[in-house]
């Protein structure tokens, strides 16, 4: 039996910036593998999770870790 789960990508850059989104589902037998990968500047981490809601939760938790305030003009 297919079961729908819900990838997010996860970007670190070396200045502290997060950058997060829900990035796709896709219908599988098992959950995808989660990976990684290190660039020069930057981490990138690919997560998959079996809800939306806990997708969006990942999503919202991560961009909670910024550490580059932006200023409002």
């Amino acid at each position: 039996m297919k079961t729908r789960f819900w990838n997010v990508g996860v970007e670190i850059y070396e200045d502290g910036t997060v950058r997060a989104a829900v990035l796709r589902s896709w219908e599988a037998t098992s959950q995808p593998s989660d990976s990684y990968r290190r660039e020069p500047r930057r981490e990138i981490f690919s997560v998959w999770f079996v809800s939306n809601a806990e997708a969006q939760g990942a999503v919202i938790e991560a961009l909670a870790m910024n550490t580059v305030q932006e200023v409002a003009a």
